[in-house]
């Protein structure tokens, strides 16, 4: 029996995050130590999932949230991964 591991390819799912982890975020990142990179990894895989829009879903996010614009509102950028990405919401204005 052959071991899985190593064959992202035979995954269409896996194949996709691997390459878009590559292309998106390594290729931009220099890692100082294992827990730097696991952790900056960590923040990608939760833009991934809950930001990050997809074709393939129709430009939803795999994690859907629900967005509605509150009265006396402005529009925000908080900056992910150091500002490679940005992250919009609303803020209440006083």
């Amino acid at each position: 029996m052959e071991s899985y591991a190593g064959q992202a390819w035979q995954n269409g799912y896996a194949e996709r995050f691997v390459k878009t982890c590559k292309e998106e975020f390594l290729d931009y990142f220099i890692p100082m130590n294992q827990y730097h990179l696991e952790t900056k990894l960590d923040e990608f895989i939760q833009f991934y999932n809950n930001h990050r829009t997809h074709i393939a879903l129709n430009k939803e996010t795999p994690i859907p949230s629900v967005i509605q614009k509150p009265p006396d509102s402005k529009l925000v950028s908080i900056p992910v991964l150091n500002g490679l990405y940005h992250i919009y919401s609303y803020k209440k204005v006083a």
